[in-house]
């Protein structure tokens, strides 16, 4: 059944977060299994996916506001919101929980990229028993596999990288620098090398590290899979593309513990804390053929991820087509049981009086 889909956030060309890249990926997948795809509000429309509940005019092409005016005039387009930020991400408070609650409550189906972000939520007020899954999130397979990879030897450095197009503080900037110092001084000198790919926080240079300031998204792959394993000191993140694409590139990871980065990495990488990282980049050494075969052998592809969205979709849509109105919110439910309850009571203590009284 082809459906007309449409997206909240615009189309922006070249490394823009992975938000950008989910949205395109998924586009044209959906485009190619005939579904029709737009980035507007239009009329006919049978789904609505929000993918950013950012305010952001230049990133954002329509809000919840208009969202709701569209459903009044055309109760039956179902509405999906895919949870994969937070404000605690950003560092300040932008306002995006909030509107991600908002529109979780209005949505008939939630999908979240990690349980992390999902026990988040909940835990700031979002309805556990509102529909919900998690579809975690997946890398282009065509850009993001292990082929032709390098592979380490211990008699050579070991080639770190990491990458952000983002140039934000909590993207682990402390811990790059950290590195760069380290390779600086024995016993990190001629062991270990590392790549920055990206935007750099203000005012932030490296002194012994590589770093690559622009490169086309097309072409990340093939600088993944010259380097030897990944490193991310992300915050917060939700599930955060760059990790994910090292990962498919078959590169171990050192991963802190924070966010996601637990959820999708254990497997095939080493945690650290802030106190540890020194530690993980020697084990990252001493275990590094055991973590490459446990990197190859899970992918995160976007195909299967594309694949769960679409069977998602049509689901959603089919269940709005038999009943057109978003299902009632924890409040709700709270209010018409209070309500429900008092109707039971008064009516209990009419028939008491009414037998005490005649």
């Amino acid at each position: 059944m082809p459906l007309s889909i449409s997206f909240n956030i615009r189309k922006i060309e070249g490394p823009y977060g992975g938000g950008n890249a989910f949205v395109n990926y998924l586009q044209a997948y959906l485009e190619n299994r005939g579904h029709k795809v737009c980035r507007h509000l239009e009329p006919g429309l049978d789904l609505i996916l929000v993918v950013s509940a950012s305010p952001n005019p230049a990133t954002t092409s329509y809000r919840l506001g208009e969202i709701l005016e569209y459903r009044r005039l055309h109760p039956g387009v179902a509405l999906m919101h895919r949870v994969n930020m937070s404000d605690e991400a950003r560092g300040v408070e932008m306002g995006l929980n909030k509107a991600i609650l908002s529109i979780a409550e209005a949505a008939d189906h939630v999908v979240f990229v990690s349980e992390f972000i999902k026990r988040h939520f909940q835990s700031h007020g979002l309805d556990p028993l509102r529909p919900g899954t998690i579809i975690k999130t997946g890398a282009d397979e065509r850009i993001f596999h292990a082929e032709g990879g390098e592979q380490w030897s211990p008699e050579q450095p070991m080639k770190l990288i990491t990458h952000h197009w983002s140039a934000g503080l909590l993207k682990g900037s402390d811990i790059y620098l950290r590195l760069d110092e380290m390779l600086s001084k024995p016993p990190y000198a001629g062991r270990f090398e590392f790549t920055y790919v990206g935007n750099l926080p203000f005012g932030m240079s490296l002194c012994n590290s590589r770093h690559v300031k622009t490169v086309h998204p097309k072409d990340v792959g093939g600088l993944l899979r010259s380097h030897h394993a990944y490193v991310s000191a992300a915050r917060f993140e939700a599930a955060g593309n760059h990790f994910i694409e090292a990962v498919q590139c078959g590169l171990p990871i050192a991963y802190l513990n924070s966010g996601s980065l637990p959820e999708y990495c254990a497997a095939c990488g080493v945690e650290f804390t802030l106190d540890s990282f020194p530690g993980a980049l020697e084990a990252l050494r001493e275990n590094y053929a055991d973590l490459r075969a446990k990197a190859l052998a899970r992918p995160y592809p976007a195909g299967l991820m594309a694949e769960r969205y679409e069977a998602l979709m049509l689901e959603v849509v089919e269940s709005r087509r038999r009943l057109p109105f978003a299902p009632p919110s924890l409040a709700t439910r709270a209010g018409l049981l209070a309500k429900s309850l008092r109707r039971q009571a008064n009516r209990a203590r009419r028939i008491v009086c009414k037998r005490i009284c005649g």
